[in-house]
């Protein structure tokens, strides 16, 4: 009910710090530096408790109340008076409710001891310095109600380190953001904002100040003015949003430090440009790195035209054609990179000036430098210049589906080893294989005469068939052994990795030389009348017993297997003085083994006839030890290889040794709660790898 209150009506009540007041007349009145509450209830009140009667709060009702520490505003509250608490130092935090529409000028100016301020979203306006000198706000969320920012508003927010300004704001005062010297990021929504047509004296460094490094213009935005960032020169980065169709005169006149651009625009990439409109042009030939956008479409003629201190581009996804001379002149170009190689491939290059490559000539596939490049069979075509330049491009590998080779397409490419998948040539050209005089050819298996007699694929150093791992030009059982040598860690010296992933799974094992073995040997009815009657069963068991001095390893399958290979790990005084299969698996089976770096053997088996390892025919493999003890010898990473060369890991099989080492689970063992213990007695948290002490059986993982 009070409507009126007395000048130092509660002055110097020393210990008066928590004040509620109901009144909205005392709250809501116009007030002047002498006349705020402060000179009512004292200096030392910490605490004001404002009640839901009250409307508004006026003009200077809070200034310099310097003791005050926390605020809070009810919903009832619409407006914010100027210098409402101005000068409050000791206030850290505000929250302002959705019912505000305006905050007056220079409300919290010099509250030097917040650190967060919430804006609600009906804001409409943020006055003129009313968060100035605050050198403690870290951090301030702009709400997408506010159409307007004014003058000084965030003047000297010394600590601030990055804002956004949403789509809504329609004008923005000058040195909104001056002296902010923290702030080295801020993100630009507004359109009306970034597109208004400035003046030297008007660009965004005299709102955001000349410290702030990067600059992120939202994808609302449809153009950038003219002069918009002039003398920003301290920006590094810029990124220029996908709804920008157009940059004004002089948009980045004197960024001398704008070394990186990113482009998300496709009206600005993609427009046909002069030397005179590059991008050297708008950014300044001193960009050293440019990112194309995903969203980005196509690169237009004369893009990035003596851009000469570029450096590393990165072309996106979408990219579907890059204009003529889009990257000519670009000397010092020295990296392209990309995310995913099917986008590239599909690329429409005009010109060899159009595939930055040209100049870069390294190529970088997720960070990684393409040495070895693998076309997909579903790709048609491989366009004129695709890898033109990429010269550390070595191996090729391409699919079966290709139609069309384009002209320079691997023109200076180093590409020592090529593989094509294609049953017939297509027509290339003379430079779509520059170095095919210094390069081996594979060719699908009874398609090699057809290569030797086609123009420019005729003139490779040499011509084989799919399958040749030693390059000799035979497909026989040699090759099949030397994919098993590389197995064991003993390749021999002809033997070529590139060419020895037959059944294209990305690596190279035993199930390669197995495929080999079928398609050298034609036995196509074999394979598909086994791939009928056969399945994989849980009853393929493996055992390791020891007799003698001798380990016996057992194999009791129910499917069938044409190779293995396994790791034997046998203590370091312990050496293998004999290996071999029984003798009725020597007739139809080959054995390889090789001691490797750190100590243990890597042993292989195969049939170079598609014999099998048939269930249940006793011992499979007998090795003799020159001593042997309790527990010492086991064996770890066993596969086994169907007829089909399909890789069956039998690393939850059981391995059972006379003297009562087991192979189980470590999961098994370390849910259960045992107590697990090294083979010195130190005490486990789980299970490691080799033999362990489990409630005082040895047990192996």
């Amino acid at each position: 009910s009070v409507n009126t209150i007395g000048d130092y009506a509660f002055d110097y009540c020393y210990e008066l710090t928590s004040v509620t007041l109901e009144s909205d007349a005392i709250v809501s009145a116009t007030r002047t530096y002498d006349t705020s509450i402060r000179y009512i209830f004292g200096g030392q009140v910490k605490t004001y408790v404002i009640g839901n009667a009250v409307k508004g709060i006026g003009d200077f009702a809070f200034y310099d109340c310097n003791e005050l520490t926390s605020f809070t505003i009810p919903e009832s509250v619409t407006s914010i008076g100027e210098s409402a608490f101005a000068y409050c130092s000791s206030l850290t935090s505000v929250t302002i409710p959705e019912s505000v529409t305006r905050i007056g000028d220079y409300a919290f100016q010099g509250c030097t001891d917040m650190t967060d301020i919430t804006i609600g979203s009906g804001v409409t306006a943020i006055g003129n310095g009313t968060f100035s000198s605050c050198p403690n706000l870290t951090s301030v969320t702009i709400p997408n109600s506010v159409t307007r920012i004014g003058d000084y508003a965030f003047q000297y927010c010394s600590a601030l380190t990055s804002v956004t300004i949403p789509e809504s704001v329609k004008a923005i005062g000058d040195y909104a953001f001056d002296y902010c010297y923290e702030l080295t990021s801020v993100t630009l929504e507004s359109d009306a904002i970034v597109s208004a047509t400035r003046t030297y004296d008007t660009s965004m460094r005299y709102i955001f100040g000349g410290q702030v490094k990067t600059y992120v213009i939202g994808n609302a935005v449809k153009g950038i003015g003219d002069y918009a960032f002039y003398d920003c020169n301290e920006l590094t980065s810029v990124t220029i949003g996908s709804g920008v169709m157009s940059i004004g005169e002089s948009a980045f006149e004197y960024c001398s430090n704008l070394t990186s651009v990113t482009l998300e625009s496709s009206a600005i990439v993609s427009a046909p440009r002069t030397s005179e409109t590059s991008m050297s042009s708008i950014f300044g030939p001193q960009v050293k790195t440019y990112v194309i956008g995903d969203a980005v479409k196509g690169i237009g003629e004369n893009a990035f035209y003596a851009c000469s201190d570029m450096t590393s581009v990165t072309i996106g996804r979408g990219v579907t054609s890059i204009g003529e001379s889009a990257f000519a002149d670009c000397s010092g170009l020295t990296s392209v990179h990309i995310t995913d190689l099917i986008p590239w491939l599909k690329i429409k290059f005009h010109n060899p000036n159009s595939n930055p490559l040209y100049n870069a000539h390294h190529l970088y596939l997720n960070g990684n430098e393409v040495t070895k490049v693998v076309i997909p069979d579903d790709i048609t075509s491989i366009d004129n210049y695709t890898f033109i330049g990429c010269s550390d491009l070595t191996s090729v590998i391409i699919g079966s589906g290709v139609m069309n080779i384009g002209t320079q397409s691997f023109d200076q490419c180093p590409i020592s080893l090529l593989k094509t998948e294609i049953a017939s040539p297509v027509d290339i050209y003379e430079g779509t294989f520059s170095n095919r005089f210094n390069a081996i050819l594979s060719v699908p298996r009874g398609s090699k005469t057809s290569y030797q007699a086609a123009n420019y694929w005729q003139q490779f150093k040499k011509i084989i068939e799919n399958g040749d791992v030693n390059a000799d030009e035979e497909n026989d059982v040699v090759d099949v052994v030397d994919i098993a040598r590389f197995t064991v860690g003993t390749p021999s010296e002809s033997f070529i990795e590139f060419f020895a992933d037959i059944n294209k799974d990305g690596t190279v094992n035993l199930g390669d030389a197995v495929v080999l073995v079928n398609d050298i040997a034609g036995d196509q009815n074999f394979v598909k009348e086994w791939k009928a009657q056969r399945r994989l069963t849980s009853n393929d068991m493996l055992s390791l017993t020891e007799h003698d001095g001798n380990l016996s390893m057992n194999l009791d399958n129910e499917r069938y297997y044409t190779a293995f290979q396994f790791d034997l790990y046998v203590p370091e005084n312990i050496e293998v003085s004999q290996m071999m299969l029984n003798a009725e698996r020597k007739q139809g089976h080959q054995l390889l083994y090789n001691k490797v770096e750190d100590g243990h053997y890597r042993v292989a088996a195969l049939s170079t006839s598609n014999h099998t390892f048939d269930g249940d025919n006793g011992e499979l493999l007998n090795l003799t030890l020159n001593g042997i003890s309790d527990n010492e010898v086991y064996i770890r990473d066993i596969h086994f290889f169907d007829t089909m060369g399909n890789d069956y890991l039998f690393e939850n099989m059981e391995t059972a040794i006379t003297t009562g080492v087991r192979q189980i689970d470590n999961e098994q063992w370390t849910n259960d709660n045992n107590a697990i213990y090294d083979m010195q007695g130190r005490k486990l948290d789980k299970m490691q790898h080799g033999i362990n002490i489990v409630n005082g059986k040895k047990v192996l993982y």
